[in-house]
């Protein structure tokens, strides 16, 4: 899997194409993982999941957003110096 983090992805939005599987594939076997666990540690770790789902959109608008911060200079300032 590739690496997702903010040094390629610095608007925290995804390419859809990144997913292994549709996102609503995806979404809808993580709700029925929490229908049917009884383990509340492992039910946060799934609703994370969710949440961090939702940041993978349209591959072009995901790639306009990531780009208008790479042009920002002021973050990318930012972003060296906590590397």
């Amino acid at each position: 899997m590739e690496n997702i983090g903010i040094e390629k992805y610095p608007a925290a939005v995804f390419p859809l194409s990144l997913l292994p599987y549709p996102k609503e594939t995806i979404k809808t076997a993580l709700e029925l993982f929490l229908l049917y666990s009884e383990n509340e540690n492992q039910k946060e770790t799934i609703k994370a999941g969710l949440d961090w789902l939702d940041g993978f959109i349209d591959d072009t608008e995901a790639n306009k957003r990531n780009d208008k911060i790479f042009k920002n200079t002021d973050f990318m300032k930012a972003l060296r110096k906590t590397s």
